[in-house]
């Protein structure tokens, strides 16, 4: 989105501003860039970050201002890094954006809202089920679910959906260790647990704008310590990398935001180019409740400017005001 103003042009030269937070989940941030008409960049424009307090509509006594100010640099951009969860306003000049929501999910591998389940027990210590979904719901258009009972005697589920709430639900039973894995890997008509590499190399960095997971997840105490794994693969089910999230405590509600950068992965395959996305439960805590609500991506948040410079007035302008004035003066002695 791009906003109009008008304002006096400006001569100083900053660039770039970092906000950091102590506490709490942090997300990539807002950038973008103040121009003129004609698209060129302005320097030294005063640009504003305000956290919402809460009723979407844009008040400076109301909404606390977030980091300190931010000066354009040469080719006037800006950008605030490394901010809190949160919704936010930026302001320059007279002019502020909309409400802006750095944390929404700039591309949605999974909301969990087509029902779905399966359950491994001893009779059955394996179980899976795969279902085609629209591509614009589910990365591929196909969501696989695997299920294993790995000790214990009880039952180990995946459910999608349950109670018709969009969530993924991980249980095992009281004394029971299993492992529940949730492909994405293009549409093959297969729960197995070996990727069909049906993404045909996708991009989640979408040409480096998007940058890290965002994730809603919740676990029950006895999951204290639990990570799960999101796993991205190249060309084969031997050529992965790995990035462990731990779960957060909730009491096993889905009520807790994960943001894991891209940056972590360990192994030699890249978010740029991917074949198949797994998403892996279970790392050997018995008696555990989980959920997820949704796994996405998100990257720096863009908010432009377009000003309309008022021209600095020239050298000779300024002689000819002098002169003139000098003028007046002898006129009136």
């Amino acid at each position: 989105m791009t906003r109009k103003i008008y304002c006096a042009a400006a001569t100083a030269v900053v660039s770039l501003v970092l906000c950091t937070q102590a506490l709490g989940v942090v997300l990539p941030g807002i950038a973008g860039n103040v121009h003129d008409q004609s698209g060129a960049g302005l320097s030294g424009q005063i640009v504003q970050l305000y956290f919402d307090n809460g009723d979407g509509i844009f008040d400076p006594l109301f909404d606390s201002q977030f980091g300190g100010d931010v000066v354009t640099g040469a080719d006037g951009g800006y950008a605030f890094q490394n901010i809190q969860m949160g919704k936010y306003f930026v302001r320059t000049g007279d002019s502020v954006s909309g409400l802006l929501d750095p944390g929404s999910p700039t591309l949605m591998i999974d909301d969990f809202f087509q029902k779905r389940s399966v359950t491994a027990d001893p009779i059955g210590p394996i179980s899976t089920s795969s279902l085609a979904v629209p591509a614009s719901e589910v990365l591929g258009g196909e969501r696989d679910l695997y299920v294993e009972l790995i000790s214990g005697i009880g039952d180990v589920e995946l459910r999608v959906n349950p109670f018709g709430e969009n969530v993924l639900q991980f249980d095992t039973s009281s004394g029971v260790n299993g492992r529940g894995v949730v492909t994405w890997d293009g549409v093959d008509n297969s729960g197995s647990l070996k990727p069909a590499m049906g993404l045909g190399g996708f991009d989640l960095t979408n040409s480096g704008q998007n940058e890290a997971f965002i994730l809603k997840v919740g676990m029950d105490a006895t999951g204290i310590g639990e990570s799960m794994i999101l796993r991205i693969y190249d060309d084969s089910m031997g050529k992965y990398s790995d990035l462990a999230i731990p779960f957060v405590v909730s009491g096993g509600r889905a009520t807790e935001m994960v943001v894991a950068s891209f940056d972590d992965f360990v192994g030699e395959v890249k978010p740029s180019k991917i074949d198949a996305l797994q998403l892996i439960l279970g790392q050997g805590t018995k008696s555990i409740d989980a959920q997820v609500d949704y796994v996405g991506v998100i990257g720096m948040s863009h908010q432009d400017f377009e000003v309309t410079a008022i021209p600095e007035p020239s050298s000779m302008a300024l002689a000819v005001l002098g002169f003139g004035g000098i003028l007046l003066r002898r006129r009136r002695r």
